[in-house]
């Protein structure tokens, strides 16, 4: 459905791509209508344009462009946890990334295929590695210095999905009123709500 026969109070199912299962997974979120779509504000960006060489990482939140050369897929029955690990490389070197509760992360991510990860990395269980972090698809990226939205997720909707939605109908942000006055706005050099 075009963003033109849209509104704010448009329920998000008449999105295109919006079937049963996003619907579900939106309705969790509380995501119900086009304007909670648009008030569903990201809680932190990536920044894909600044990455570091995995020889160069150090303990805390990077960016690296990696190739994945294996993923493993671990269940451990005591604490019935799952775990996604992937074997990440560069020219000029590895590191691991680890998942856990992820099992979709099996599914996407290939093998032999280059990513932007973005995550803390840390030393945790005698290894240093990246820890449950984000990533896209290299294609383009580089060149574009992409700035990536994450949204709260859950098991059947993640930020990519969310942002693609929301590049559906962002022109209808012009339409939403601002409820703080003109005044603090100005005063406090605040942007419009649009």
């Amino acid at each position: 459905m075009s963003s033109k026969t849209l509104k704010l109070e448009s329920v998000v199912s008449q999105l295109s791509g919006v079937g049963p299962t996003l619907m579900k997974g939106l309705t969790k979120l509380g995501i119900g209508s086009v304007r909670d779509l648009l008030e569903n504000y990201p809680r932190r960006w990536e920044d894909y344009s600044k990455t570091v060489k995995i020889a160069n990482l150090t303990p805390g939140l990077v960016t690296i462009k990696a190739k994945v050369e294996k993923i493993l897929f671990k269940r451990t029955f005591r604490k019935r946890l799952t775990i996604v690990e992937a074997i990440l490389s560069d020219e000029s070197g590895t590191t691991k990334a680890v998942w856990f509760n992820q099992p979709y992360i099996v599914g996407t991510l290939k093998e032999g295929e280059n990513y932007f990860f973005a995550g803390k990395f840390e030393f945790k269980n005698n290894n240093l590695s990246l820890q449950s972090p984000t990533f896209e698809e290299s294609l383009g990226l580089a060149k574009s210095g992409k700035i990536i939205p994450i949204y709260n997720e859950n098991s059947l909707i993640n930020s990519r999905l969310i942002s693609k939605l929301v590049n559906q109908v962002i022109d209808l942000a012009n339409h939403m009123s601002d409820d703080l006055p003109n005044v603090i706005s100005q005063k406090n050099r605040l942007m419009n709500l649009d």
